[in-house]
């Protein structure tokens, strides 16, 4: 099989998740009595840890909010480690810190983004064991935020998060493998201290896009979602490429795709998202091609809002955490 076939078959079953199989609904009956909502994951003593999961597969906004917390914890005054998600990649056994110099092969897109975004703030690990990237992350850090881990076991985390789409909170509303919710709404919310719609707004980029004839790019698993945002926000989409999730991307197939675009839909702006961006921005033929042609490349944004009782949890646990530093330091 192909990669591309099997890109347009990962994108095909995952758009009929996203509506549901009700012919399934006894297997997803099944699985959502035994899916696991929790990891066995073990900190060492003294460090808090937030978990950061998703109700549904993929498209709740989970590494937004990741990014959003690690910056306002870090504004606190922590030391935060993030252990980062590397989906479709080969980490390896060793724990690493991620750098954006690192290959998509070896951290997956969304850990490289959180390292761009971050830079020296906030340190982004991963390994191919949770366990192990947490480890590293508890050596570097006061406060470890885990993405794409709702709770933790035997000792629950410090702060759990479970993040729901603004428009969508519960997906089709069918577990595995009848819809794309990961376990039953009452055992993702019993799992978690807080649900969290997440919404990401489009940030400035709006603007530069106003009167702009827009061609969208995506590397992400439901690009829909990202089309129906930009059209909400009034802006004039013209052609869209898209080039499957998080998989390889080839330089050619792109930068062939653009070509027809920019010549049946003249388009004058291109929009990516910060997660598209690490699989095409680095492609030398399409860098190329849209310097020739002088069109801008917009990138969107790539954190969540954070609603006051989201800050507030956070801020609980960055004062918990300090204190008992303090307490370590004078205490015999």
């Amino acid at each position: 099989m192909g990669v591309a076939t099997a890109e347009m078959l990962r994108t095909r079953a995952g758009r009929a998740l996203e509506r549901g199989i009700p012919l399934l609904a006894p297997l997803g009956f099944l699985h959502g009595a035994v899916a696991p909502v929790s990891r066995e994951l073990r900190a060492a003593p003294g460090i808090a840890v937030i978990a950061i999961g998703g109700a549904t597969i993929g498209g709740s906004g989970r590494t937004a909010l990741a990014l959003s917390c690690a910056e306002y914890m870090h504004s606190l005054g922590a030391r935060v480690a993030i252990v980062g998600h590397a989906y479709r990649a080969r980490p390896g056994a060793a724990a690493r810190i991620v750098s954006t110099t690192d290959s998509l092969l070896s951290v997956g897109d969304e850990a490289r983004m959180l390292a761009r975004a971050l830079g020296s703030r906030v340190t982004v690990v991963v390994a191919d064991q949770r366990q192990r990237a947490l480890d590293l992350a508890c050596a570097l850090a006061d406060v470890v935020i885990l993405d794409g881990v709702l709770q933790t076991t035997p000792q629950r985390s410090h702060l759990s998060l479970l993040g729901v789409r603004e428009d969508a909170p519960w997906g089709s509303g069918r577990v595995v493998p009848a819809g794309d919710l990961r376990a039953p709404r009452s055992r993702l919310l019993a799992a978690c201290d807080l649900e969290v719609p997440v919404r990401i707004p489009l940030g400035p980029a709006a603007s530069a896009l106003r009167g702009a004839l827009v061609g969208v790019l995506t590397a992400i698993a439901r690009p829909e979602r990202l089309l129906s945002a930009l059209a909400h926000a009034g802006l004039d989409v013209r052609a869209h490429v898209h080039l499957g999730d998080h998989g390889a991307v080839d330089d050619a197939r792109v930068t062939d795709a653009v070509i027809a675009a920019n010549r049946t839909s003249e388009i004058t702006k291109w929009v990516v998202t910060p997660k598209c961006a690490e699989h095409l921005l680095p492609l030398p033929r399409l860098e190329s091609l849209l310097d020739r042609h002088g069109t801008p490349v917009v990138c969107l944004e790539g954190r969540a809002d954070l609603s006051p009782r989201v800050r507030s949890a956070l801020a609980a646990v960055a004062t918990k955490t300090a204190h008992a530093h303090v307490a370590a330091h004078w205490l015999p």
